[in-house]
């Protein structure tokens, strides 16, 4: 089985978000640079453990994933795992694929997205079950559709921004602090063009002085990692144009390179950048 059928769904459901999934970011908390990676997986749904199997379909085969479904099935009392559900979230991920995606993603395609969407959970699901599965999904879905609605409506800014926090309001506390946070990110966002105190004082003013801070921390960091950066290309590309090497021995060289310029966290970014720079080659 194709993993293309699995994720296709997915794909369409995030269209219809728009800005969903949210950047959990608060005004007081700031990733540093210098924290391990780390990857939390949220497990505590029956859909989210069904999307977390299905994603070692790279690792294992479909039938592998249907026994170890069944088997957790036997002994998890947390949450909600039932292999038939399993099995009828295949088949709903597999109808999801026949949906027509548009290459304009307007109001209108979404509202129709949403409609198609919603009556395929009803051919495979009960009314608990989706709003079990999915209710949360088609929540977020509704709520970038309204907030769409909303921006489209010819009223005055005060009267738009009204409906809005309203809107907002009535939403569970965790939504609420998303869109907060995604309010703040894309303000500054819009503070690139600012430089040296200028740009200080306005963070400021977003996050207060300890997030301004940290902010100030990641752009010297950002840099330092760029400047690098920019060197090891240059020692990289005369270890690729050099004549003295085997293939093997340079793939030897840029590897103690790389080793020796970045920390081992950075690894894996350093050779996705490292491919998008030979395509632009």
């Amino acid at each position: 089985m194709k993993r293309t059928f699995l994720i296709a769904g997915s794909i369409l459901i995030l269209m219809a978000f728009g800005s969903v999934p949210y950047h959990l970011l608060t005004a007081n908390t700031f990733p540093s640079l210098q924290d391990k990676e780390r990857v939390e997986i949220n497990l505590s749904t029956p859909k989210n453990y069904f999307d977390f199997s299905l994603s070692k379909l790279d690792e294992a085969s479909l039938e592998q994933i249907r026994n170890t479904v069944k088997a957790q099935s036997k002994k998890t009392e947390s949450i909600q795992i039932d292999e038939e559900m399993f099995e009828k979230y295949l088949q709903y991920k597999g109808a999801l694929e026949t949906l027509s995606p548009s290459s304009t993603i307007n109001l209108d395609y979404m509202i129709s997205l949403d409609n198609q969407i919603k009556g395929l959970q009803l051919q495979f699901f009960t009314n608990d079950e989706i709003e079990l599965l999915f209710g949360e999904e088609n929540l977020l879905r509704q709520f970038a559709i309204n907030k769409i609605q909303i921006s489209q409506q010819e009223l005055s800014h005060d009267e738009r921004l009204s409906l809005l926090n309203t809107l907002i309001s009535n939403m569970p506390e965790h939504i609420q602090q998303a869109e907060k946070n995604n309010q703040l990110i894309t303000h500054l966002e819009e503070l690139s063009d600012l430089e040296g105190q200028n740009l200080h004082l306005r963070r400021q003013e977003l996050v207060g002085s300890e997030g301004a801070a940290r902010l100030a921390d990641l752009d010297d960091q950002r840099q330092h990692f760029q400047s690098v950066l920019a060197g090891y290309f240059v020692e990289r590309n005369e270890i690729l144009k050099s004549q003295q090497f085997s293939n093997q021995d340079r793939e030897a060289a840029i590897d103690y390179l790389r080793s020796q310029r970045f920390q081992k966290k950075d690894i894996r970014r350093v050779l996705a950048l490292e491919r998008i720079h030979d395509q632009n080659q």
